[in-house]
């Protein structure tokens, strides 16, 4: 070890090593502040980065909410066309044999103040292979401008059957006695 000697003409010294740590303590300190800063806190333009992300991902899920919004719409206008349907079929049912034809109007006359973007069109078609049934077929047309449509189609038959009589003379509704019967009719 060697220590600070003295001498007449002047002190000499050896360069002083807590001083040498102490200044290279300081120096380390500098370097971890300036990596703890940068470790510690966001510069503004990071954060200008994370705000737009943000702000891109709102705007998607806003999208979304519109999207899912309009399909909700959309579904409740169908439910309310096949219900509307639905009832126009069940008077056509209750007819039992509609006339054939075609007839069309609105809901105004059925639901007072309701459904005014609602009309409808009932068109009854015989079949030619089955005299006795007939196509009602119930459009419903809907949305804007009434471009959206639902479309109900049910066969009805004829409660009172028609018969072909022997001979090709036409058919008969109602009950029909058999040549049989007639002629068993007088024993």
């Amino acid at each position: 070890m060697n220590f600070a000697t003295h001498s007449v003409t002047g002190l000499k010294r050896r360069p002083n090593r807590r001083r040498s740590r102490l200044e290279a303590g300081l120096a380390a300190n500098r370097s971890r502040r300036a990596t703890s800063r940068s470790i510690a806190g966001f510069t503004l333009l990071e954060v200008m980065i994370a705000i737009a992300c943000l702000g891109f991902a709102m705007l998607a899920l806003l999208s979304l909410h519109h999207t899912s919004m309009e399909s909700v719409a959309r579904a409740r206008e169908l439910t309310q066309a096949t219900m509307l349907a639905q009832g126009l079929m069940t008077n056509a049912e209750q007819a039992r044999f509609p006339e054939l034809g075609r007839l069309s109007g609105d809901f105004q006359g059925m639901y007072q103040g309701q459904y005014s973007n609602f009309r409808w069109e009932r068109v009854v078609e015989s079949l030619q292979a089955f005299p006795d049934v007939r196509r009602v077929r119930i459009t419903v047309f809907y949305g804007p401008g009434f471009h959206r449509r639902f479309e109900l189609t049910e066969l009805m038959h004829n409660p009172l059957p028609q018969i072909m009589l022997p001979g090709g003379n036409g058919s008969q509704k109602g009950p029909v006695s058999t040549p049989n019967q007639q002629q068993g009719g007088g024993d």
